[in-house]
């Protein structure tokens, strides 16, 4: 399964404010903080809408989902979405440029290319990695990405339940 939502009501956890959020990737669950001072709600799910996109643009395509901008040097995280046919391979990076933009939009952050590099061919060295068939990137596209969707929405899905406080 995969799905990435967010909540629309903003959160706040010692000064750092937030929209709670969550990706999920086959069995895995991933509870986010997408930083709220740079991007509503709308914006990060424009995004998705793009990055999901992206994927199903070509067999061999690279995209990411970014799951927290904000302003400053190290400006975000993302989930570098690589699909291979049928496959598609997600790495988690935060992503500090060499020259940080004063603002990156929403549909084309993915095209900061930024590509991870490994020390040697050691896999204890390697980063985690989530694969999923694009079928389930492609039944994201088709029912989530249609309506608008909300965290409290997507935990009403296989994944065990989302309490928001």
């Amino acid at each position: 399964m995969f799905c990435l939502a967010i909540a629309d009501r903003r959160q706040s956890i010692e000064g750092f404010r937030f929209f709670a959020g969550r990706l999920v990737l086959g069995e895995s669950i991933e509870f986010l903080r997408c930083a709220s001072g740079y991007w509503s709600p709308r914006q990060y799910r424009s995004q998705w809408r793009v990055a999901a996109a992206r994927l199903a643009s070509h067999p061999m395509a690279t995209s990411a989902f970014v799951t927290s901008a904000a302003k400053g040097p190290g400006n975000f995280e993302w989930w570098l979405a690589r699909r291979r046919g049928n496959t598609v391979t997600f790495t988690n990076q935060l992503v500090f440029l060499g020259r940080p933009r004063l603002h990156v939009s929403a549909e084309l952050a993915h095209e900061q290319k930024h590509r991870p590099t490994y020390r040697g061919g050691h896999q204890e060295q390697r980063p985690s990695e989530w694969r999923l068939p694009f079928s389930e990137i492609r039944r994201y596209m088709r029912h989530e990405m249609t309506s608008n969707p909300s965290v409290k929405r997507a935990s009403r899905k296989r994944a065990a339940p989302y309490v928001e406080r």
